[in-house]
């Protein structure tokens, strides 16, 4: 059966889209596959990528070992919660960037202070 999508619904779209659900959970509000839902708005001229937020590319960092005991204290972390220290790592990476914490976990305010952002 074919899922029947109001104009009302595809007008939401983009407002959903901005609050941060993605084509798949957007597909399932409305009772179709996320395929179909991509069909029907590329139709109506409707793109389903977050306009404000830039493409996800991976990160790759210099090679920079942790010291014995950090990487003891990493992985003591990671395995209390659960993750791998990769998974730990970037949570805190996140955590940092989310809530702008660099001068706090620094604290080397010169350094990070003059530190612009790629535009």
């Amino acid at each position: 059966m074919k899922a029947k999508i109001s104009d009302e619904m595809y007008a939401s779209i983009p407002g959903l889209l901005a609050e941060g659900y993605d084509r798949k959970q957007i597909a399932e509000m409305f009772g179709t596959s996320w395929q179909s839902l991509q069909v029907m708005c590329c139709r109506r001229g409707i793109p389903l990528r977050h306009r404000d937020r830039p493409k996800m590319r991976k990160l790759s960092l210099p090679p920079e070992p942790l010291n014995l005991r950090n990487r003891h204290v990493l992985h003591q972390k990671a395995q209390a919660l659960g993750i791998g220290e990769a998974a730990l790592a970037t949570k805190l990476l996140n955590m940092i960037i989310r809530d702008d914490l660099f001068v706090a976990v620094l604290d080397d305010n010169d350094r990070v202070m003059n530190v612009k952002e790629d535009a």
